[in-house]
């Protein structure tokens, strides 16, 4: 090991320092797991992305807690040799395996005087007689330390350094640079509660300052290429928040700039778990929810979104199954969903996922790179080692055409100092690295092969979990909703807000029993809010009597419609003793207040007997108001009559018939008896039929 000492390192410092402007804003997060409230920190915050050889490596660092500005406290920086794998870079940077050191460098601090932000800006030589050494290309580990007069070490950090070498020729440093996506989704929770009132939380990830409104920012200041994957009810939301809340008006505007810019992809409304429902039995509901979310999307952008290309995780073989499907055949899969393989070299390209519809065509995040853009290390350390890494896969082949996608999880907080800092050190000049979308990267990159053929990669089967509601719940609510739009064509008061609560109430952001109890309350809203309306309309009250006083008339029923909206309604009259000649359903269009329709009747007879009234929707599917009235029937039908004289008659002939006879006998008693004067005072006979006169 070759060390130089302050004494002589001094001049050497002096003469490769230069002045670089010192970056405004508040401290970074410290680098390690909770120190003293004011132990010594040494906080990068920012480094060169890359640096020539030849050329100089700049930094700046933040000196925070006790015993930092003692007499005799300096910087050590050491160099190590490059890193020859990514096993190798990933233990380098937790101070594993450094391996043999190139060089080691005490600098005082009194070389760096901090700027107005507390920052001191430290540039490093890299030349074969600099405090960095290096001869070629590759990515050097380089410890950083702030030590005291006695050399103890008091804090410090291990950062890689991308040196770069063109070839002999003054060419490329690699025939082929790595291309790399970096997929961004840019979406939260629901953004309104189950009051209906904005989420407080939501609405400052939202803000300029927030989680996604710095991301939304950092995006629209960089033009390098990546790709976006906004959630339709986020945008959709922030758009309408921000026409009454001037605060988020800038991110908003941030962001709609960045989207007009790079790859958007399409997705669902809300993000939901395609295994959960396909396996819950509301595999119908995914298509639903991409459809709605590309269409709102579109309307929301004004441009139509693709909606072939889509964000599969979690994952499993029925939901690829159910993607391909609704269209999808091409995924961006999370690392940690692929089945391990034993490779040489880091996976870097696409590669098929096979389901019951075929292959898909699958890309899948590096789950080891992504790992490094989190933690709590200051965001300039956590920039500077997901570039390192990405520099150690271009030079796992550095001649083979390759690619390697990033998916930040759906709830990372990276935006602001650390995306900005990603974003440009993916700058076109990057000479081992080259930005691109996802549609570049599968355009650009072949596929992995076996045996000639696209090369197949298997999932790791994972548990599924309920789904938010039951496939029952929703079809109810759903049903119901279906049925008011057909009482009240839209655009109605409940159409838009029932469509989004339907589409909500899917939300894998409802996980767990209140999870669960929250989804229910989504779908709730619609039962609430179809029962408050049909409250406005009013049918004929139960106690009400009609009167027939012919065979045949109209029945009156006025409906009161306080609605202000124009209704279809369907009406059915039930009864045992009337006949509906025009028949007993009808379907009436009943405009904003009150409204008379007459039913034609038939009696079957008279008498008070009661009459069924059932108003619903029109598919009959939603029972709105359900009313019994009493109708008395006062006629005398014609049989009746036709019957009444008919008796009338055959009695009066039946007692004039009996009459007469009676007339007849006794005219003939009277006869006989003068006639026969002794014969009629004896008594007769027995048996001779004859009767003693009076």
């Amino acid at each position: 090991m070759r060390r130089v000492t302050v004494a002589a390192v001094t001049v050497l410092a002096a003469l490769t320092l230069t002045a670089v402007p010192a970056p405004a804003g508040t401290d970074p997060p410290p680098t390690t797991d909770e120190p003293p409230p004011n132990a010594p920190r040494v906080l990068l915050a920012s480094q060169s992305s890359w640096v020539p050889i030849g050329g100089n490596l700049s930094m700046q660092l933040l000196m925070r807690g006790e015993g930092t500005s003692a007499p005799g406290v300096h910087l050590s920086v050491t160099a190590y040799q490059p890193v020859s794998s990514r096993t190798g870079y990933e233990a380098a940077l937790q101070g594993e395996n450094l391996g043999s050191t190139l060089r080691h460098v005490d600098l005082p601090l009194e070389l760096f005087p901090p700027g107005a932000a507390g920052a001191r800006t430290v540039t490093l030589g890299v030349q074969p007689d600099g405090p960095l050494p290096f001869r070629r290309t590759g990515v050097y580990p380089v410890r950083v330390e702030l030590r005291d007069a006695a050399g103890d070490t008091l804090a410090g950090f291990v950062t890689p350094v991308v040196a770069v070498a063109p070839d002999a020729g003054g060419g490329t440093a690699i025939g082929q640079r790595l291309g790399v996506t970096l997929v961004v989704p840019m979406v939260t929770r629901p953004a309104y509660g189950a009051d209906g009132k904005p989420v407080p939380e939501v609405v400052n990830e939202l803000a300029p300052e927030g989680r996604l409104g710095q991301k939304a920012i950092s995006m629209a200041s960089s033009t390098t290429p990546l790709t976006v994957a906004p959630g339709p009810e986020t945008f959709e939301a922030w758009t309408e928040l921000a026409q009454n809340n001037p605060s988020l008006t800038a991110s908003l505007d941030a962001f709609r700039d960045a989207l007009s810019r790079t790859q958007v992809l399409a997705g669902p409304y809300v993000p939901i778990d395609v295994r959960s429902l396909v396996d819950g039995g509301l595999s119908r509901e995914v298509g639903t929810e991409l459809v709605q979310g590309t269409e709102k999307l579109s309307a929301l952008l004004g441009a139509r979104v693709d909606p072939r290309t889509q964000i599969a995780r979690p994952v499993d073989t029925a939901a690829l199954a159910r993607l391909r499907d609704a269209g999808v055949d091409r995924v961006i899969l999370d690392g940690s969903s692929l089945a391990p393989r034993e490779e040489q070299f880091t996976p870097a390209q696409p590669f098929g996922v096979r389901s019951q519809r075929g292959v898909t065509t699958a890309v899948g995040s590096d789950v080891g790179l992504q790992a490094l853009l989190d933690g709590d290390d200051p965001p300039a350390l956590r920039a500077q080692r997901f570039l390192g890494g990405l520099a150690t896969v271009a030079l796992e082949q550095p001649n083979v055409s390759r690619g390697v996608v990033v998916l930040t999880p759906e709830d990372w907080n990276g935006g602001g100092a650390l995306l900005d800092a990603v974003l440009a050190g993916l700058q076109l000049d990057n000479p081992l690295l080259q930005a691109m979308t996802v549609d570049d990267l599968l355009d650009a990159v072949p596929p992995a092969s076996s045996g000639g053929a696209v090369l197949e990669r298997d999932l790791t089967p994972t548990p599924v979990p309920p789904t938010p509601v039951t496939e029952s719940e929703f079809a109810s609510a759903e049903s119901q909703l279906d049925a008011f739009n057909a009482l009240v064509p839209p655009p109605n008061p409940l159409s838009d807000g029932g469509n989004r609560a339907l589409l909500v109430s899917l939300s894998s952001a409802w996980s767990g029993t209140a999870g669960r109890a929250r989804a229910r309350v989504e779908l709730a809203k619609i039962r609430f809010g179809v029962n408050q309306f049909l409250g406005r309309l009013r049918v004929p009250a139960g106690n009400s009597t009609i009167t027939l006083t012919a065979r045949q008339g109209e029945i009156p029923v006025t409906f009161l419609n306080e609605t202000n909206q124009p209704l279809r309604v369907r009406v059915r009259l039930d009864s045992d003793k009337l006949v509906f000649p025009d028949g007993d359903q009808r379907v009436l269009d009943l405009p904003p207040r009150s409204t008379t329709v007459r039913f034609g009747v038939e009696a079957r007879s008279s008498g008070t007997f009661p009459l069924t009234l059932t108003v619903t929707s029109p598919d009959g599917d939603l029972e709105i108001q359900r009313t019994e009235v009493q109708v008395r029937s006062t006629f005398v039908s014609n049989v009746g009559l036709f019957l009444t004289i008919g008796a009338i008659l055959f009695l009066g002939l039946w007692w004039g018939n009996d009459f007469r006879r009676r007339r007849k006998r006794r005219a003939a008693e009277a006869e006989a008896a003068t006639r026969h004067p002794a014969a009629a005072s004896e008594p007769a006979a027995p048996g001779t039929g004859q009767s003693t006169a009076p």
